[in-house]
């Protein structure tokens, strides 16, 4: 199966879905510091995780030849592990029940947006 992934697929994926957790974060952190949020921008962080796995799951699905699905999730697996890899730089304890908590809210989230799209087109 690893013969038919089209990494450029992935990796433009990869890029959007950073793209829209930067841009999702940028909006939601503006209307939580409206509310008078303490930290808006870490509190919009978990939102704009989802919404870039979602976006980055689609790209790299709408960009896959074959099997749209598994390119969404790879995409957002992807996503996941450059969180994780920061994170853990940054001096997170990492606890595993987390990090196994968000590798499969990656998969999940970017195989059913890679699905929806590659259903449309």
């Amino acid at each position: 199966m690893l013969s038919l992934v089209r990494w450029w697929a992935v990796a433009v994926g990869l890029a959007a879905g950073m793209l829209a957790v930067a841009i999702a974060n940028l909006v939601v952190g503006l209307i939580l510091a409206a509310s008078d949020v303490a930290d808006p921008t870490m509190a919009a962080l978990p939102l704009s995780l989802l919404i870039g796995f979602a976006a980055g799951g689609g790209v790299a699905s709408r960009f896959a030849p074959v099997a749209g699905r598994f390119h969404g999730a790879i995409a957002s697996l992807g996503m996941a592990g450059i969180v994780i890899i920061v994170a853990g730089r940054a001096g997170s304890p990492l606890p595993i029940v987390r990090v196994l908590l968000l590798l499969f809210l990656a998969l999940v989230i970017g195989g059913l947006a890679g699905w929806m799209v590659d259903r449309r087109h």
